[in-house]
């Protein structure tokens, strides 16, 4: 039997990779999503929102696919059993940032020679240091500056690149934080070539589900599970990437350049990201504790 896919639409991060190990981000945008009750039963309680129909949805769509053996009594307790599992992967690192936030802040407080410090974070101090450049210095305004005669020949070609490069990746992030917070969820449950289940979630914590006419009562547990799944991971997402902001507004103040909390996102983002792959991996009664023992520049 073919394994059940996760996947989630919509969902732009840095390299294409889900720092939760768990969501395919390689789906396409869908088009036009159909409503509760086109899609479903004609006891549907309410349509979808109108830019859903058109597509327009401007949200996350988190799809849990399942083969049409997935049906059977033990397939569809080994499916659950997965989803779970799935789920306590993101809780685990969601308590993994409990680690990484007090060790980003004393990162940010310590010299960049300072021996201690470990591959993860020489990379990102190499970061700071590179915005802390006479290339760097005028911060994000020196990429509007490159594009007169002036800053021209202040930067190189590609200097220039790599700042609009920064600030681009920094978009993108901001892009995804504002669809986690304003726009409502769009989770799905596939069996064998059709859905049998959906939930749309507002940016509230609303929610609203609707079956597939005669859905069973295991097909209706996958699906909650599903449900569970997705906001879990939306919660972690959230966290994770407010927790990479915050970090970069505190590195751009040690590096003293203008513009460099927007600048230095992308790569707070990846510190964040490969930290919680490593301590993800452990066991969450096996997690280090962190004591931040900061040291002023």
């Amino acid at each position: 039997m073919m394994a059940s896919t996760l996947s989630c639409a919509g969902l732009s991060l840095p390299d294409d990779r889900d720092p939760l190990g768990v969501w395919d981000l390689h789906t396409s945008r869908m088009g036009p999503r159909p409503s509760h009750g086109e899609a479903y039963a004609a006891s549907a309680a309410a349509e979808a929102p109108p830019e859903a129909r058109e597509g327009r949805f401007n949200g996350l769509i988190w799809t849990v696919a399942h083969p049409a053996g997935v049906q059977g009594r033990r397939a569809s307790r080994e499916a659950r059993s997965m989803l779970r599992g799935q789920r306590v992967a993101v809780e685990r690192r969601d308590r993994a940032l409990d680690l990484v936030e007090p060790r980003l802040t004393a990162l940010s407080l310590m010299p960049a020679y300072d021996t201690r410090l470990g591959a993860h974070e020489a990379a990102l101090l190499a970061e700071v240091t590179a915005l802390q450049t006479s290339w760097g210095r005028a911060g994000i305004g020196s990429v509007a500056m490159s594009m007169t005669g002036e800053g021209a020949a202040a930067l190189t070609h590609r200097q220039m690149f790599q700042q609009v490069e920064r600030m681009e990746e920094a978009r993108q992030l901001l892009v995804q934080l504002r669809r986690l917070v304003y726009h409502w969820a769009w989770i799905e449950t596939e069996v064998g070539d059709g859905r049998i289940a959906l939930t749309t979630v507002d940016w509230g914590g609303d929610y609203q589900t609707t079956w597939l006419e005669r859905v069973t009562q295991q097909q209706m547990d996958l699906h909650l599970d599903a449900v569970r799944l997705a906001l879990a991971s939306r919660h972690a997402l959230l966290r994770l990437i407010t927790v990479a902001m915050t970090g970069a507004l505190e590195l751009a103040l040690k590096a003293s350049v203008p513009g460099g909390q927007i600048l230095l996102i992308p790569a707070v983002y990846r510190y964040v990201r490969d930290l919680l792959e490593e301590l993800g991996d452990l066991p969450v009664s096996g997690l280090p504790s962190w004591r931040a023992e900061p040291t002023v520049a």
